[in-house]
């Protein structure tokens, strides 16, 4: 299983939690202008600084591992669903639905006010583990065990489990963007030297 990382951000870390917030003022600062209005963005970022990677979010865009055939969020989501759901004010559904209305207003987002406060994690993956970097048009519309099972699949390249999941969002409403990243870790050396095969469809 991933273990867990105790760690003060390194200075490679202070810098990506410090580029988040300067494109926050940037969004912020561009609202001024009519055409600019009530804009707004989401962002998920990993950064690579020795045997560790940093997790930084703002916003409901997640970030995924696939441990041992364990799924498990690692991102921060900034909603009001999830924000009521951690203070015990709303109970778990057991199939893992969720109140869509709750969950499309945002706490957290860039633009919104002068300053934002950027979630920063570290973790250290293991070879075989899977990072999974996806828009919630994906996650809105295909359900974690789905996801897994479609990770899990050492059959299919990462390439072709890219395609398979967007088709599957897109085929239960895709009513929204469907963006997917999917980073390996090989078993190939030490940690600076594992290759990582990234993918993007949109």
């Amino acid at each position: 299983m991933l273990s867990p990382v105790h760690k003060e951000p390194s200075l490679s870390a202070k810098h990506l939690v410090n580029s988040i917030s300067l494109t926050n003022m940037i969004i912020h600062e561009a609202q001024k202008r009519p055409e600019y209005h009530r804009m707004g963005s989401t962002v998920s970022a990993l950064l690579e600084d020795g045997d560790t990677l940093w997790l930084a979010n703002v916003g409901d865009s997640p970030v995924y591992i696939l441990d041992h055939g364990h799924l498990t969020l690692i991102s921060e989501e900034h909603s009001v669903e999830a924000e009521s759901r951690s203070m015990g004010l709303g109970a778990n559904d057991p199939l893992g639905s969720t109140n869509p209305l709750l969950k499309n207003i945002l706490t957290r987002v860039l633009g919104l006010n002068e300053g934002v406060e950027v979630y920063i994690h570290p973790i250290r993956p293991e070879p075989g583990d899977v990072l999974l970097m996806c828009s919630d048009g994906l996650t809105n519309y295909l359900p974690e065990p789905s996801i897994r099972t479609i990770l899990s699949d050492g059959s299919v390249g990462a390439e072709r489990k890219c395609d398979i999941l967007i088709k599957e969002a897109n085929g239960a409403g895709g009513g929204d963007n469907v963006t997917v990243i999917l980073i390996e870790v090989l078993e190939e050396g030490k940690w600076q030297r594992f290759k990582r095969r990234v993918l993007v469809k949109g």
